[in-house]
């Protein structure tokens, strides 16, 4: 007793879809981990922007406290005049390391993002390819009226039918 043609479509469309579904979850994934990727380079090319500008901005600032200085005959090698140039250093260099660490953790996220969308484009192919498989499989267990061995098969999960001897006599 065989399947019908119509059957037989039907299992082929649910074997082809389960594939497709599985690969196009896997590009939607990939395209997905590929914008995370590029969101981290573009979040540390900021980063690196911002630490830029703030060092510009330091020494811009220095400059106008060193100028201040002068055109008050101010002089600035020692004691406070001193004391507001260094703090003036190390606000600006804290200013930067914060800027810069805040891209490092920015693009880390969309690192992660990246590694967790590749992830999920191989489990949506994985899971694709095993619903195809079981619908290929349970086609099977309806073709040929010879289900006894498929039923062999699917409870070994693939473990090799072995035929049987026929009897003496047998055609």
């Amino acid at each position: 007793m065989g399947m019908d043609p119509i059957t037989i479509g039907l299992a082929v469309v649910a074997v082809m879809g389960s594939v497709m579904g599985g690969i196009q979850g896997m590009q939607s994934a990939n395209y997905n981990a590929k914008l995370a990727t590029r969101n981290a380079e573009i979040a540390k090319r900021q980063g690196e922007l911002e630490a830029e500008r703030l060092d510009r901005d330091g020494r811009r600032q220095r400059g106008a406290i060193s100028a201040a200085y002068g055109a008050n005959n101010i002089v600035g090698g020692e004691g406070s005049p001193l004391d507001v140039l260094e703090n003036s250093f190390t606000t600006a260099a804290l200013d930067k390391q914060n800027v810069e660490y805040a891209a490092k953790i920015k693009a880390y996220g969309y690192q992660t993002e990246a590694a967790k969308q590749k992830a999920e484009g191989t489990r949506a192919l994985t899971e694709g390819l095993f619903n195809a498989a079981g619908s290929a499989l349970g086609a099977a267990g309806g073709l040929g009226g010879g289900t006894e061995n498929f039923g062999q098969t699917r409870q070994g999960l693939g473990a090799s039918v072995i035929p049987r001897a026929r009897p003496a006599g047998a055609t």
